[in-house]
């Protein structure tokens, strides 16, 4: 990759000279391609923009739409949403112009995307949709992106077979011959968070393990990242802490690097890692790093379980006696508005979490109604599928029978 701008300089340089607009044009927004890859938003930006300006004259719709397509994915990177969806918009338009269906249908994928990271899952499941039919209705289709999307938003709002469903579709529609791998490994890692949700964790193991090993022969880091996130997730709930935390460490560094908001979900998982092995002082930094991260991040999915675990870690703090009863107290009320906040956007798995993590807090302030909350939670997910959940409130429940109260 280092010798990738070297290279597109000389052919952009080649093509002006034959008079190649157009092939110069792809050459610089190969570039812009390279730098964003590598974490420099503004600079692949203002590279786009020179890749544009060749264009403009041309009345090429096709590569102004994958410049314009290309050039969103770094503002939407910055967290810049509003002005990444109005780029998606303007490159499916040049898309439709050109008519390039199959393009199109992934600029409206990427337009779904950025719906579903605002946290609106319902507009984000209509247009999903949209790009579904889109793909559907040319010959060959390739409606794999959108169907393992779908599924990964079905699992965030408790429709655990339909999730199950999709992302096997995908997964089968992708295939270890005509998927790209970036897109088979990633309805492959869908799949294994479904299973994980089941509780299937054997399943699920050999699942992310598989992602892993395809990344690992590309070589690609912000995705090898992801799969030691998963991989560190899945040995936290087999209760291997230990063997978590030094999967997450590297996976943040990358993180950081390629500036990824990924990383704030993985602090907040090295949190949790922390805090089941009686490391408190040590959690309580990560969460704090995850929420310097995710100050401005617009994304539920990230901030929600951030505030969850930061609830989880005042309870474990808090002591018997006045400050502790206080402490519990604000925890509890962070945790009823993580639930409303996740209710009303409809993130029913991330609802779950927050009941647990209340359930928790509850056996310290008073047993009894903890034991209730959590005997009722294992039953509603027991009953939508989420055995995972179901085991660890009926096993909190159960386990805490005798526990003393802090009243």
């Amino acid at each position: 990759p280092e010798q990738s701008v070297a290279s597109c300089e000389e052919a952009y340089n080649i093509f002006l000279a034959a008079g190649n607009r157009l092939g110069a044009a792809d050459a610089v927004r190969l570039i812009g391609d390279h730098q964003g890859s590598e974490g420099h938003f503004e600079q692949a930006i203002a590279t786009y923009q020179r890749a544009l300006h060749i264009l403009q004259e041309l009345g090429e719709h096709e590569k102004i739409g994958a410049v314009l397509n290309n050039m969103a994915i770094n503002f939407a990177s910055e967290g810049k949403l509003d002005r990444a969806e109005q780029l998606y918009r303007q490159a499916m338009y040049h898309f439709e112009q050109a008519g390039d269906k199959a393009d199109a249908a992934t600029a409206l994928g990427n337009i779904a995307d950025i719906l579903y990271l605002r946290g609106n899952l319902p507009a984000a499941a209509k247009v999903y949709g949209q790009a579904m039919e889109l793909e559907n209705s040319m010959d060959p289709g390739d409606p794999a992106y959108a169907t393992y999307r779908l599924a990964d938003l079905a699992l965030a709002q408790g429709r655990i077979k339909d999730a199950h469903r999709g992302a096997q579709q995908a997964v089968d529609l992708l295939g270890p011959v005509q998927g790209g791998y970036q897109y088979l490994t990633a309805a492959m890692i869908v799949l294994g968070d479904v299973l994980k949700a089941e509780g299937d964790l054997k399943g699920a193991q050999q699942h992310y393990q598989a992602a892993l090993d395809i990344r690992l022969k590309v070589g690609e880091m912000d995705l090898l990242a992801e799969s030691q996130v998963s991989l560190a997730d899945l040995a936290l709930e087999e209760g291997h802490p230990e063997q978590a935390e030094p999967l997450l460490r590297p996976a943040i560094t990358e993180f950081e690097r390629e500036k990824d908001p990924d990383a704030i979900g993985a602090c907040t998982l090295l949190s949790r890692t922390l805090l089941t092995e009686g490391k408190l002082e040590e959690a309580r930094k990560a969460i704090q790093h995850a929420a310097d991260l995710g100050r401005n991040s617009p994304n539920p999915a990230l901030t929600l379980p951030l505030a969850i675990q930061n609830a989880r870690i005042e309870t474990a703090a808090a002591a018997p006696g006045t400050a502790g009863r206080l402490a519990l107290t604000a925890a509890r009320q962070q945790l009823r508005a993580a639930i409303a906040d996740a209710r009303k956007l409809g993130y029913y798995q991330i609802e779950w979490e927050a009941q647990l993590a209340l359930g928790e807090a509850e056996l310290k302030a008073n047993s009894s109604t903890g034991r209730s909350q959590l005997e009722n939670l294992g039953k509603e997910t027991h009953e939508r599928g989420f055995e995972l959940l179901s085991r660890k409130a009926q096993l909190l429940a159960s386990a805490n029978e005798a526990l003393p109260s802090h009243q």
